[in-house]
């Protein structure tokens, strides 16, 4: 089954290439939102992206990853997984994440989970202050239902979307970031270069208006 998906994924992947300038949009590399600023949806609207319902087979699943990192030396932790959703097709959840040597001090083991609701992932542990290098995140979702999701926005391009640090308050803020890319015939939204300066939860979010 696993090598059955990893075909179709890679056939997706091959097509989508093939016709990058007609349903891809660029690389993006400027914030849409001013950097290191916060928002709450009563000054500046936005949903957050929610998952593809799970088929019932895969309801009880829970996607995460875990490595011990000595900060001295720094190290990656990367997340790839998969599941089935109740229409029948996969959903392909990635992320890696570059921790540079000397970021904190002593050993850690750092956690990616994926959210149970929404396109967010949850850091572990979580911190009040600043690594003393930011971690560099690389990640994408693909498989993600746009139609579905966003029905009364017909029309959706790269700046309606953005992935923010989101706080327990339902405030979120502006990530630095080299890049990020939309495209929606394959349900695929992706971010490179993001700088965790700090953990808790960092996810995708849809502006309005």
């Amino acid at each position: 089954m696993k090598t059955l998906l990893t075909s179709i994924f890679l056939i997706i992947i091959l097509v989508g290439c093939q016709d990058t300038t007609n349903i891809t949009d660029p690389l993006h590399s400027t914030n849409p939102m001013n950097l290191n600023k916060s928002y709450d949806r009563d000054d500046y609207g936005f949903d957050l992206i929610q998952l593809p319902t799970k088929s019932p087979e895969w309801q009880d699943s829970v996607f995460t990853v875990s490595k011990e990192i000595d900060g001295e030396d720094g190290g990656n932790v990367t997340l790839f997984k998969y599941y089935i959703t109740e229409s029948g097709w996969p959903f392909y959840i990635y992320a890696t994440l570059d921790i540079p040597e000397n970021a904190f001090q002593g050993t850690k083991i750092i956690t990616m989970t994926l959210d149970e609701e929404f396109a967010t992932i949850h850091f572990y542990p979580e911190t009040q202050t600043n690594w003393y290098k930011p971690f560099i995140l690389n990640q994408y979702f693909q498989g993600l239902d746009y139609v579905g999701l966003f029905s009364k926005y017909m029309i959706m391009t790269l700046e309606d979307f953005d992935f923010v640090y989101q706080n327990q308050n339902g405030q979120v803020e502006t990530v630095k970031k080299d890049a990020f890319q939309f495209n929606r015939q394959l349900g695929l939204i992706k971010v490179q270069g993001a700088n965790l300066t700090h953990f808790s939860r960092y996810g995708w979010i849809r502006k309005q208006g």
